[in-house]
């Protein structure tokens, strides 16, 4: 069985726009994956620009049917995402291990 690797991106901090390049960058390093873990427990705050660019990651992904779960820790974080609409857009978890574990059933179905 040919096991495809998940791609880790963590993210940490304050993202905003000053660190919009930085995002770019990391969303690209897993334009290509087909399993991908977007690990957001050390972030510690988000502006629009973040959401944005989750937004237009999450687009790219669906077009080649890319398994994506997420890391959320912090409860200003995961409020931000359900008020933007994107929880329901992503499999989001509270750790690392139970994202892991889902991407891992995704494959094999």
């Amino acid at each position: 069985m040919n096991q495809t690797p998940v791609v880790v991106v963590k993210f940490d901090g304050e993202l905003e726009f000053s660190r919009r390049e930085e995002l770019r960058e990391k969303f690209l390093s897993a334009a290509n994956a087909l399993s991908v873990l977007l690990d957001f427990s050390g972030v510690t705050y988000a502006d629009s620009t973040a959401l944005a660019a989750l937004i237009a990651f999450q687009k790219a992904s669906r077009k080649r049917a890319a398994r994506i779960a997420m890391v959320v820790v912090l409860p200003q974080f995961d409020r931000l995402l359900r008020y933007a609409g994107l929880h329901d857009a992503f499999a989001v978890f509270p750790d690392r291990g139970a994202a892991l574990t889902y991407l891992a059933e995704q494959k094999a179905q």
